[in-house]
């Protein structure tokens, strides 16, 4: 299972992959810069939540914390206003894979994960779907 920091350095190498390949800038293109930040700010947050290695999550249906271990970053970026969804996939402690979703929003000169979506797709793509939200290349 890969550590918390190999986590963390492939996803500032995807987010340089992903601003690298921005070849023909469209309106929805973000500057490398800025992806890099956002993929810094998503990766203090998991580094800042974890405990003793892992990623814990409360199951309010349980009452139980589920063990989450990070497995790989994804360069995709989403728009959403002002506001930017990254994802990211952990697994659980049976190795299932989990999709995690940050919600990020400027704060002064840093960017802050005020919203994590665990396994709850279906409403970033219903909003992709309308067009309130964009991916960007």
């Amino acid at each position: 299972m890969p550590t918390l920091r190999s986590f963390l350095f492939a996803g500032v190498l995807a987010a340089a992959a992903a601003g690298a390949t921005l070849a023909a800038p469209s309106a929805h293109a973000l500057e490398m810069e800025t992806r890099m930040q956002l993929q810094a700010a998503m990766q203090r947050h998991i580094s800042r939540t974890t405990i003793a290695g892992v990623y814990p999550k409360m199951n309010l249906a349980t009452g139980q914390v589920e063990k989450l271990h990070p497995a790989a970053g994804h360069p995709r970026v989403v728009t959403l206003g002002e506001q930017y969804v990254l994802c990211s996939e952990f697994r659980d402690a049976d190795g299932k894979q989990v999709s995690v979703d940050f919600y990020l929003a400027r704060d002064d000169q840093r960017w802050t994960v005020f919203q994590v979506e665990f396994d709850n797709r279906a409403p970033l793509k219903a909003l992709m779907s309308s067009g309130v939200a964009k991916m960007n290349p």
